[in-house]
């Protein structure tokens, strides 16, 4: 089985995929690192970002993960010839904007990255990859990373749905007003 761990960068997919592969005694694969290794991208932008093609990435994984694996990264594939299950981590994406600007961050990234977690962006992607029986959410918002796999684990043995996440019903006024404003502010201060 491959088990993805997505979501927007920022929301804890590669200590929560490390995690929860060890705990599963399964093989772990952090795409980014992979993707590097492996010259998987065809452009590397200034600022890092790595343009994947998918349909490249996918006979990759698909000629070479053997055995039980948990793939963390912001994208997804179908691999051929395995089983597969998806969870997408969500994090408020308030709190996201945080976590970005501490790690330093460009304003464009942080606001593409905000954006995306707002609209559930890596979500909707794994649910047309994947279809949605095989995707799940979990809120990690406020969550410890062992409470987040704890709840990975009940998700894959079928214990646990997982959340719906849907960022504007589930923040208040005050909170949804702020995001749009900073959204809008940082959209036109880039533009």
């Amino acid at each position: 089985m491959i088990i993805w761990v997505t979501g927007t960068p920022g929301v804890g997919k590669t200590a929560t995929g490390r995690e929860l592969a060890k705990r599963l005694g399964i093989g772990f694969i952090d795409l980014p690192e992979y993707v590097s290794m492996n010259n998987l991208y065809k452009e590397r932008l200034e600022d890092g970002t790595m343009v994947v093609e998918s349909r490249r990435l996918a006979q990759h994984l698909s000629k070479h993960v053997k055995g039980d694996t948990v793939i963390a990264g912001h994208i997804t594939v179908k691999v051929r010839g395995h089983e597969t299950r998806c969870v997408v981590l969500r994090l408020n994406p308030l709190q996201l904007r945080e976590r970005l600007e501490e790690r330093g961050y460009s304003v464009e990234k942080v606001a593409e990255n905000v954006e995306a977690e707002f609209l559930g962006v890596v979500y909707l992607d794994a649910l047309r990859v994947f279809g949605k029986n095989r995707v799940s959410q979990i809120d990690v918002t406020g969550k410890e990373a062992s409470d987040v796999v704890n709840r990975c684990v009940d998700v894959l043995e079928g214990r646990d749905a997982g959340d719906d996440v849907e960022w504007m019903s589930r923040l208040d006024e005050a909170a949804v007003s702020q995001l749009l404003r900073y959204l809008s502010t940082t959209k036109s201060r880039i533009l």
